[in-house]
């Protein structure tokens, strides 16, 4: 079993990304639960490899879904996949999973900028 610290944190982040898509009721039940354990996940990674804050998923994909959908971030990702979800009249999960699959192909290619 490898160690946490030898791991980057943007692969190890995609990959538990994938797997919470596929079974989300496993690691949560409201999409707030979430952003608090991808903040968990970021921490650790920070505390032992030095990962900036503007790197993290939850700062990253709170700004993409800014950026994308012209709409404030001000109460994090998962306020606004609610907001936008209530809009279009369709379960948050949906729209999350959607847009996490969109976020993570760019983010993955570092089409968005980690500064």
């Amino acid at each position: 079993m490898s160690l946490i610290s030898d791991s980057k944190y943007k692969m190890k982040c995609i990959e538990l990304l994938n797997n919470i898509v596929r079974r989300p009721r496993v690691f949560y039940k409201e999409l707030y639960e979430l952003k608090h354990i991808m903040w968990g996940h970021y921490y650790a990674f920070h505390q032992l490899e030095h990962i900036e804050l503007n790197d993290s998923f939850n700062t990253c994909f709170n700004d993409w879904l800014c950026k994308k959908y012209k709409i404030s971030g001000s109460s994090g990702w998962s306020y606004s996949i609610k907001q936008l979800a209530s809009n279009k009249n369709t379960d948050p999960e949906i729209i999350f999973a959607d847009n996490v699959h969109m976020f993570i192909v760019e983010w993955k290619d570092n089409k968005i900028s980690e500064s």
